[in-house]
C-alpha cells in the first residue's frame, strides 16, 4: 500500500491522478454545502423548551414547517396538538403571537401556555390516517402562513404499510431524496464509501469505473438544489412536492396554479381535481376555491389582486397525492 502511494511520479497514472483530485474536489464541496445544512436539521429539533422526554418519543406525530421569518414544530399526543414557534434567524421562541390552526379546513384558535408553547385541543385529530394542517400565525414579529400534512398514528399500523417490501420502502426513500437533497448527498457518501472499501483489493480501473456514478450522483444532486431555485415555463415561483413542481402565478384579480410534469415544463391534466388556496393578505386570511380551467392548470378568483409578499399556500391531491406548497408574492 505504501508503495503505491508514494511510487516515483514518473509511474504514476496521470488520468488516475486528476481523476483522484476531481473525486477528492466533489466530495469537498459536498461536506462544504451539506454544513449549514447539518445545524439546521438540529436546529428544527433543537427546541430547549422542548416537552419531556416522554413526550417526544418517536411514535408521536410531528410535523415541522419554517419560512423566512419562522420555524415551527408540531407534536401530537392524544387529541392535544403542541406548537413550538421560534424565530428562524435566530432560534429564539416567540411569544405573544396569535395562531389559528385550519385542521382539514376547520379553524381552531390555539392557546398560548405558560412555557412559550400553544395548544389546539381537537377530536379532529382521530378517526383518520392524515390531516392537513395550516397555521395562520399573527405576530409583531410578522405575520406568515405555514402549511403541513400531519400522519396520525393509525398510519404506521395499517395493512397496507405493513405489507410493504423493503424495495418499496427503498424506491420511496430515493424518490423523495430527490426533494431532500441533504439525503441524498450523504447517500452519495456512503454509496461512496462502501464500494471504496469493497473494492479495495480489485484493480484501480473496476474502482474507478464504479467510482464515477457516486461522483454523478452527487453532482445531479447538487444540480437539483440550484433547479430548485429558478422560475417556471409560465414565469412564476416552483415548489416541488412528491415529484411534482408546482408554479404559481398571480395575474391581476386570479392566482393560478400549474401542476407540472417531472420535466418541470408539461402540465399535469387538471380536468376533475379539485384543489383550494389559503390567502393572507393585507391583514385577512382567506380560502378561496380552485377550479380546473384550460390548459390544465387551477385558478382562483380573489377579491384584489395580491399585494407584495402576501402569502399563498395551495393544497390538492394529485395522482394520490396530497400535495401542499406555500408562497410568496412578488
Amino acid at each position: 500500500m505504501p508503495r503505491r502511494l508514494f511510487r516515483p511520479a514518473s509511474r504514476r497514472n496521470p488520468f488516475l491522478s486528476a481523476v483522484r483530485r476531481l473525486v477528492a474536489i466533489l466530495l469537498a464541496v459536498i461536506t462544504l454545502w451539506c454544513g449549514p445544512l447539518l445545524p439546521a436539521m438540529g436546529h428544527e429539533g433543537d427546541d430547549h423548551r422542548g416537552p419531556p422526554a416522554s413526550a417526544v418519543i418517536p411514535a408521536l406525530p410531528r410535523l415541522a414547517a419554517q419560512s423566512e421569518l419562522y420555524e415551527l414544530v408540531a407534536v401530537l399526543e392524544g387529541d392535544h396538538l403542541t406548537i413550538y414557534l421560534d424565530r428562524f434567524e435566530d432560534n429564539a421562541p416567540v411569544s405573544g403571537a396569535n395562531i389559528t390552526v385550519s385542521i382539514d379546513g376547520a379553524p381552531v384558535t390555539a392557546e398560548a401556555t405558560g412555557n412559550e408553547t400553544y395548544v389546539v385541543a381537537s377530536k379532529l385529530f382521530g378517526g383518520r390516517t392524515s390531516v392537513e394542517l395550516v397555521f395562520d400565525i399573527r405576530s409583531p414579529l410578522g405575520d406568515d402562513l405555514l402549511i403541513g400534512r400531519l400522519a396520525l398514528p393509525q398510519v404506521a399500523l395499517t395493512p397496507e404499510r405493513a405489507s410493504t417490501t423493503w424495495y418499496e420502502r427503498l424506491s420511496a426513500a430515493l424518490r423523495h431524496g430527490a426533494q431532500d437533497h441533504l439525503t441524498l448527498l450523504i447517500l452519495s457518501l456512503l454509496v461512496g464509501a462502501g464500494l471504496g472499501i469493497a473494492l479495495r483489493g480489485r484493480r484501480r480501473s473496476a474502482r474507478l469505473a464504479l467510482m464515477l456514478p457516486t461522483v454523478l450522483i452527487a453532482a445531479t444532486a447538487l444540480g437539483g438544489m440550484a433547479k430548485a431555485q429558478s422560475k417556471g415555463p409560465n414565469g412564476g415561483d416552483v415548489v416541488v412536492m412528491e415529484g411534482h413542481p408546482i408554479e404559481f402565478v398571480s395575474k391581476d384579480k386570479e392566482i393560478i396554479f400549474y401542476i407540472l410534469d417531472e420535466d418541470g415544463k408539461t402540465p399535469v391534466q387538471t380536468t376533475g381535481l379539485q384543489g383550494r388556496a389559503v390567502v393572507q393578505d393585507a391583514g385577512k386570511t382567506t380560502t378561496v376555491t380552485l377550479a380546473p380551467a384550460e390548459p390544465n392548470k387551477f385558478v382562483g378568483q380573489l377579491q384584489a389582486p395580491l399585494g407584495a409578499k402576501a402569502r399563498v399556500v395551495f393544497s390538492a391531491k394529485v395522482a394520490g397525492h396530497n400535495l401542499q406548497a406555500r408562497f410568496v408574492a412578488n
